[in-house]
């Protein structure tokens, strides 16, 4: 039986579309079985955040990825913002960590982030792969949560694990975690930049690869065309979809 590649999602009521998308696009590039848990679902949020210690910065799904190795008994475990499209095989990141390692992570990120470039050198942690085991010994040893909450540990810090040891990082290929751009390289768009992210501002430079994203998924009966105006009409997402998969096949 092959390996099932367990995939932990950051998502919120706000990025539900987002997610599913998201999913969608994961499952339509892999031969792999994927199991998916997230942090909030429309029956609401995960358990396992009301252990979680409360954060003053990001979004509110901002803890999750350091329960993510809670939630695994061992083996692997892929972490991913919900603000992302997968446009490669899943299989491939979860191939990129090597025995000895404890996460992979991109660490001199490209593309842009508003009006900036990443910074370079930082670990980011929005796409990464992690031995669950490793990490969870290595969050009990240096407790990052807490000591983020009692402000020891700086909010950058924390997301960027600078807690963690350098030479426990694998350093992987930049097209994993594309800041807000297209191009041959990319294996997954991050729309990191809050207030520029398609799904309430279609003039994106790249919306139009979540635009067919959402289609594809609409028309494969991922995502129902009725969630999609529902979202719309909260706000959540931009109306001009709600238009496009209206007509959708």
């Amino acid at each position: 039986m092959a390996e099932i590649i367990q995939v932990s999602i950051g998502t919120e009521p706000k990025q539900y579309i987002a997610s599913e998308v998201l999913k969608a696009s994961i499952l339509r590039r892999t031969n792999r079985p994927v199991q998916f848990v997230e942090s909030w679902k429309p029956s609401g949020w995960h358990p396992a955040m009301s252990q979680a210690p409360k954060l003053k910065n990001g979004t509110a799904f901002n803890t999750w990825r350091w329960i993510t190795p809670s939630l695994f008994y061992a083996g692997k475990a892929i972490y991913l913002d919900a603000d992302q499209v997968v446009l490669s095989d899943i299989g491939e990141l979860w191939d990129l960590l090597p025995s000895g390692k404890t996460i992979g992570c991109v660490c001199n990120a490209v593309g842009v982030f508003g009006k900036r470039a990443p910074e370079p050198g930082k670990v980011q942690t929005s796409v990464m792969v992690m031995d669950v085991g490793r990490m969870r010994a290595a969050i009990e040893r240096y407790q990052p949560l807490r000591r983020c909450a009692h402000g020891e540990l700086s909010y950058a810090d924390l997301m960027q694990a600078a807690w963690l040891p350098r030479d426990e990082v694998q350093e992987i290929d930049p097209g994993w975690n594309h800041f807000g751009i297209f191009n041959w390289q990319t294996k997954l768009i991050h729309y990191s930049h809050v207030a520029s992210q398609p799904y309430r501002n279609p003039d994106h430079a790249t919306a139009g690869v979540f635009s067919d994203e959402l289609i594809c998924a609409v028309n494969e009966g991922f995502i129902e065309s009725a969630t999609v105006q529902r979202e719309c009409d909260r706000g959540h997402l931009a109306a001009v979809y709600g238009k496009r998969c209206k007509g959708a096949a």
